[in-house]
């Protein structure tokens, strides 16, 4: 088989409701030159099955079958065996209009040193209505304006790896892969690690993935997440984050507001989960943590919700075994 100029990984785990709409919208591409890895990561259901029954369909389908470990696990086996130059993400749950990776542009003629970024419609699973949409300009941002490109655009909140386009030499280069210790925000560390090798920054105006929202729908990376993993990612994501913003040279004051909220919200969700999970020893060292950095909490983050300006208001005002009892009140009533 010829090298194609697109890889497309597709995890698979338990989703036999949607996997041939997914897989359906890919082989109807106008864009052609792509290969199609499907992982299953160890479905209960009938997707491996399904996955098997389309590489009779298509040459361009290659499935790998594996015991459940999780969707950065199967995410890295699909980048281990893909051959394309360029290498993108779909989830088995959503599917692409046909013009997605056309709407990615020339790759024939694109520098390995890039990403390509499009936009995207989150689809009410139930309804089926969109319940909001992304869209940017056709644009290349270079070094002159990529500082003030990535703060205009928030380009930094997007940790998701669907609708981008990676190049696999630089991924296997530097070997980037999913951080497979963590379930939680480990989307946003892989583009970030990405990122770093990264002179310029495309654009797309499509607007050609569809992102479902299923409420409670169980998937590969749906459960709840150890409040150590939370920890570990606000520590980590901070770190590249004051990385990125010194590489890219941003200086917009109200974005970097912007991202220090980001960052610890992470780490004020962690709390909650540790409130779901653990012993009153482990939460009363998890607050000690938070009480100790009172000072960048009251100054970074600023929640718009009443219940996130409450908790920050308790956090600086009550010592830690009345926030405790507090805690355990108010995580009652949210569940």
């Amino acid at each position: 088989m010829e090298t194609p100029q697109i890889s497309i990984v597709v995890p698979v785990y338990n989703v036999e409701k949607y996997l041939e709409r997914c897989i359906d919208s890919i082989l109807a591409q106008t864009f052609t030159d792509f290969e199609l890895l499907l992982i299953n990561d160890g479905s209960k259901d009938s997707s491996g099955l399904i996955c098997d029954k389309y590489t009779e369909k298509d040459s361009r389908i290659r499935v790998f079958h594996k015991e459940n470990e999780g969707v950065s696990r199967a995410r890295n086996l699909g980048i281990s065996n893909a051959r394309g130059r360029w290498l993108c993400f779909i989830d088995s749950d959503d599917w692409v209009d046909k013009e997605y990776l056309h709407c990615f542009g020339d790759v024939f003629n694109y520098p390995d040193d890039i990403i390509v970024i499009q936009g995207m419609e989150r689809i009410d699973g139930i309804q089926g209505r969109t319940l909001w949409r992304v869209k940017y300009p056709n644009k290349c941002l270079g070094k002159a304006d990529l500082g003030n490109g990535i703060a205009h655009f928030r380009l930094l909140h997007s940790g998701f790896p669907v609708l981008k386009l990676f190049n696999l030499c630089i991924i296997k280069k530097y070997r980037i892969l999913f951080d497979t210790k963590i379930s939680y925000h480990e989307d946003h560390l892989y583009v970030f690690n990405y990122l770093k090798y990264v002179t310029r920054i495309y654009l797309s105006e499509g607007v050609a993935y569809k992102y479902m929202y299923n409420g409670g729908c169980f998937s590969l990376s749906s459960k709840t997440h150890p409040y150590l993993e939370s920890e570990y990612a606000y520590q980590y994501i901070s770190a590249q984050l004051n990385e990125l913003l010194g590489y890219f040279n941003v200086v917009n004051e109200v974005y970097i507001r912007q991202i220090s909220h980001f960052v610890y919200q992470i780490r004020i969700e962690g709390l909650f989960f540790c409130y779901l999970q653990e012993c009153r020893k482990k939460r009363m060292e998890y607050l000690q943590k938070l009480k100790d950095d009172t000072e960048g909490i009251q100054k970074k983050y600023n929640p718009e919700s009443l219940g996130g300006k409450f908790l920050k208001w308790v956090l600086k005002t009550f010592p830690v075994f009345f926030l405790d009892r507090l805690l355990l009140l108010y995580v009652s009533v949210k569940k």
